[in-house]
């Protein structure tokens, strides 16, 4: 009955979340993660894919409105000082032939990156909007050439 119960209350809060985002012209067909806070089923953050770009966010039964979406629209890719988009799209391209990095991808629900200039090339990171921080399941690191 429990798990049930938890079953239902995840479903309906993902209904919140993409009603929610409705009038932000969000595409109802987006991904969207509902993940329950431990101790509290009833409170969960929220993460939602677009496009190019992330909205982190919660849903709380107990408040009005249920779901808050944070300001900042995080973008799928990070490019930092010295680095054009294109020269972004064709490092993350080839960050994804490396093994490891695609092994994570096959994991990874929400893959973000960054993309910074290195005396080498280029530095990509790839990690997993649901895991921030350094190492571990947040993500790797990899080295490619212009």
């Amino acid at each position: 009955a429990y798990v049930a119960v938890m079953f239902g209350i995840h479903a309906a809060a993902r209904g919140d979340v993409r009603t929610a985002l409705a009038p932000e012209g969000v595409d109802p067909t987006s991904p969207v993660l509902v993940s329950p806070l431990p101790a509290d089923p009833l409170s969960s953050d929220v993460i939602v894919r677009t496009a190019d770009a992330y909205r982190f966010g919660s849903h709380r039964w107990a408040s009005s409105p249920r779901t808050r979406l944070d300001e900042a629209v995080v973008p799928e890719t990070a490019i930092g000082p010295g680095v054009t988009e294109e020269d972004a799209r064709a490092a993350v391209a080839a960050a994804r032939e490396d093994r490891d990095v695609a092994r994570y991808l096959t994991w990874s629900r929400f893959p973000h990156w960054s993309v910074e200039a290195s005396a080498e090339g280029f530095l990509v990171r790839v990690g997993d909007a649901r895991y921030p921080g350094t190492g571990g399941l947040s993500g790797l690191s990899v080295s490619v050439p212009r």
